[in-house]
């Protein structure tokens, strides 16, 4: 999400556009200033809240439980409830304390520097921040009392009412203090995590939210590019098991996390029960046949003592026997059996994964793609993946906290870029070999005929290609060509080796050949940069770039202004162009060449 500063013309078309609701309903039309040095919010990736600015007040809806809220600024008038749906939900800004009734909201505060807002909060149970439950230890929080049977309902509303807000999960409330949260509904990973700006729509902290997520997308699309340069093609399974019955995760978040960090996700088997987010296999050999061609798992069934988890417990909740690397499945032989509960805050109890995942995609990603290739990205440390063949060890984060007023920090490795522009006068070196029955006696036109023929055909200037030798003895040309700038190198390589290994024979023009003989041209099988069969003039076909991308060196990312018109997704234009400086790239093509009029060259 970005954020900029407010004018008033930036919302005139929607104001325009909207004024007859506004007239029809009587209700204040919005204006671009909240105050005079503030920002404001525009969802970029979420699907499920969306914000209005007026002069004193926002109004926030939360979409997906259909939720409506006016946040209006301290010592100012509240706004008329009698404008809006009996429905609609009133909030003081900025919070000065909350009740936190689910574990997902707790890093986003924390992230935010709003921990010490924190009155209430769940079980410890199912909480892993040291910092958080070392506030209740020292009753600077308290426990939340339950909303189940049993519980003291009378205590809770105490409780709630000694708050600004109760911040309670992802399901509608009727408690007008409450406001959903509903960020783990959201489809991708960067929709879940720009939940973090509507948080700070709470606390008047848009600019400070703003800052997080623009350093979350930036780092997330900087260790994609680096994994999708490399990509493993691993096909990774996320399954999980429920008294007894199988599923394998179809949301849609897991497979953008796979495939991004370079993996094929299995989206789903054969004859199985379909829900919204998952197949769950009606019997076991159903559910370990669609399993056969899996690379990689990744068990989300929920255990709640992580100190009995292991691969014995693995193979014998899935059926998996012999439980060893003879296993007739590759992940077995591999040695990829993975989870993702590898931190909590207790041997028994919640994991990490529900609280701090959500708003740290880029470290979930880092987390996969040291999972499927550890040479990516060598030097990270996993968070909560950990390989349960390899009996790695779980990591219990300690119950103690230095400051309860620090801003929590990202557990994020920098990423800095690797792909650089190439260097101004980079070069492309290729020979061309004549078999000539009397190369001697080539006109002097043919040499500026060449060169005219093969800058059609790399489609580079006349002037940018060179005749290093050409020597009639040996009947070889030598040619060099220079790319200026920030020229699509790989893409006129690509044209030149691509014209070249697909049809031979159309190479050089057919009055070139009419002039100098028919050319039959081979290019040496495999290449040597192997990116010499790239079809890049397909860019933005699904089909055709997820190959034709595939382990090419020189390529780079569209957001850095490479392409050369629209790529999909932009992992057709992956390039690294930090190879490409001050790199020569020989490329050897042998050419027979038949002269079948001797006569019309003699003249």
């Amino acid at each position: 999400m970005s954020f900029i500063s407010l004018f008033a013309s930036l919302l005139l078309t929607s104001i325009v556009n909207g004024n007859q609701i506004f007239q029809s309903l009587d209700l204040p039309r919005p204006v671009v200033l909240l105050q005079s040095d503030s920002a404001q919010a525009s969802v970029d990736h979420s699907e499920f809240w969306n914000v209005t600015y007026f002069p004193t007040y926002k109004e926030v809806w939360n979409t997906f439980v259909g939720e409506h809220y006016i946040l209006y600024q301290r010592n100012t008038t509240k706004p008329p409830t009698s404008l809006y749906p009996n429905t609609t939900k009133f909030f003081e800004i900025p919070l000065r304390s909350v009740a936190v009734d689910e574990t997902v909201g707790l890093t986003f505060l924390e992230l935010l520097g709003l921990r010490t807002t924190i009155k209430y909060v769940g079980s410890l149970d199912f909480i892993t921040s040291g910092c958080i439950r070392a506030m209740v230890d020292q009753g600077v929080a308290r426990t939340l009392e339950c909303s189940f049977t049993g519980c003291n309902a009378t205590l809770r509303e105490m409780q709630i009412a000694d708050v600004d807000a109760l911040i309670d999960g992802n399901s509608p409330n009727p408690n007008p203090k409450s406001f959903a949260f509903s960020s783990t509904a959201d489809p991708g990973p960067l929709h879940r995590a720009e939940w973090i700006e509507f948080f700070a729509l709470f606390f008047n902290l848009e600019y400070e939210a703003s800052v997080l997520f623009d350093g979350t997308v930036s780092r997330y699309n900087c260790h994609r590019r680096a994994a999708l340069r490399q990509r493993s093609n691993k096909v990774v399974a996320w399954i999980s098991s429920f008294n007894g019955m199988h599923s394998i995760s179809r949301a849609a978040y897991k497979k953008k996390f796979t495939e991004d960090a370079g993996g094929l996700f299995l989206e789903s088997a054969q004859d199985v029960y379909q829900t919204p987010d998952r197949d769950t296999v009606v019997d076991q050999a159903t559910f370990l046949a669609a399993l056969a061609d899996v690379d990689v798992i990744i068990d989300e069934s929920y255990e709640f003592d992580a100190a009995n988890t292991n691969l014995q417990t693995f193979c014998a909740k899935y059926g998996i026997s012999p439980c060893d690397i003879t296993s007739e499945f590759k992940f077995m032989q591999t040695r990829d059996v993975w989870r993702h509960d590898g931190l909590k805050g207790a041997a028994t109890g919640g994991t990490d994964w529900f609280e701090s995942s959500i708003p740290e995609p880029d470290v979930v990603l880092e987390d996969l793609i040291n999972t499927l290739d550890s040479r990516v990205n060598p030097t990270h440390n996993r968070t909560w993946l950990w390989n349960v063949h390899d009996g790695e060890d779980i990591v219990l984060e300690p119950r103690t906290c230095e400051d309860f007023n620090a801003t929590r920090l990202s557990r994020a490795d920098a990423c800095s870029e690797i792909v650089q522009p190439p260097p101004t006068d980079t070069e492309l070196v290729f020979v061309l070999r004549f078999v000539e029955i009397n190369f001697q006696i080539l006109p002097p036109a043919f040499v500026e005929d060449l060169i005219r023929e093969i800058a059609r055909a790399v489609g580079v200037l006349e002037t940018d290609i060179r005749i290093i030798s050409l020597q009639p003895g040996s009947v070889i040309i030598e040619v060099a060509i220079d790319f200026r700038g920030n020229d699509p190198f790989a893409r006129a390589f690509s044209a030149f080796t691509r014209k070249v290994s697909v049809d031979s024979t159309a190479f050089f023009t057919p009055e070139f050949n009419s002039r100098y003989g028919f050319s039959f041209i081979s290019v040496p099988a495999g290449g040597t940069s192997g990116c010499d069969t790239h079809i890049l003039d397909t860019c933005g076909l699904d089909s055709d770039c997820k190959t034709s991308d595939d382990r090419c060196n020189f390529l780079q990312d569209e957001t850095d202004n490479w392409c050369e018109g629209t790529c999909y997704d932009g992992d057709c234009c992956t390039l690294n162009g930090g190879k490409v400086a001050g790199f020569v790239i020989g490329v050897m093509v042998g050419c027979l060449l038949f002269i079948i009029f001797l006569s019309v060259l003699r003249g």
